[in-house]
């Protein structure tokens, strides 16, 4: 059962209600350690609770994962990259008749009917399913974006330059491991 946490997130906060959990659960003797983020909170309750209870602090290495993959994300071309793309399937979730002729394209080209991925900007993975489904469309998305019945004169200009498809191919390929690693 989820429980609110109304009050302040200090360190003794949540070392406090921490304790307060492990005892409830009668596993207060059991716990070694606890796998926590980075936030200054977090560590700070961490070594309090290894003061008083022996507790190890074990830091998630998903979530530094997360953040070293997110800096690296926001790197100029990258975030170029990673705005183009999400300019681009803005434009199919917004266009009804854009949508089902990238399935006409899709069915034609047999590269199967698959939805694009919008990302989420505080998730790396997402950036990468959102790329990974991009490369995957490239060429029903481009048939798309240059037939002139479908898409407006204004609108061409959303497909990615040939170096934009290249660097997403290549971050495909690099980002997967990491995908790999923080999917459990």
């Amino acid at each position: 059962e989820t429980k609110p946490f109304p009050e302040r997130h200090t360190g003794q906060a949540i070392a406090d209600k921490l304790v307060e959990i492990a005892t409830a659960f009668a596993i207060d003797e059991k716990v070694s350690a606890i796998v926590h983020d980075q936030a200054a909170n977090m560590e700070l309750s961490l070594q309090i609770l290894n003061s008083s209870k022996g507790w190890e602090s074990l830091r998630c290495n998903a979530h530094c994962l997360q953040l070293c993959l997110k800096a690296g994300l926001s790197s100029n071309g990258i975030s170029r990259l990673l705005g183009a793309g999400r300019k681009l399937v803005g434009h199919f979730k917004h266009s009804v008749v854009a949508t089902e002729e990238l399935k006409r394209r899709q069915v034609q080209m047999e590269t199967g009917s698959k939805k694009l991925i919008q990302d989420c900007a505080t998730r790396w993975n997402s950036s990468f399913y959102m790329l990974e489904r991009l490369v995957e469309m490239r060429w029903p998305i481009s048939a798309v974006l240059s037939d002139e019945s479908v898409t407006k004169r204004s609108d061409r200009s959303l497909d990615l330059k040939s170096e934009q498809w290249t660097l997403a191919e290549e971050l495909v390929k690099i980002l997967r491991p990491f995908e790999v690693a923080t999917t459990f």
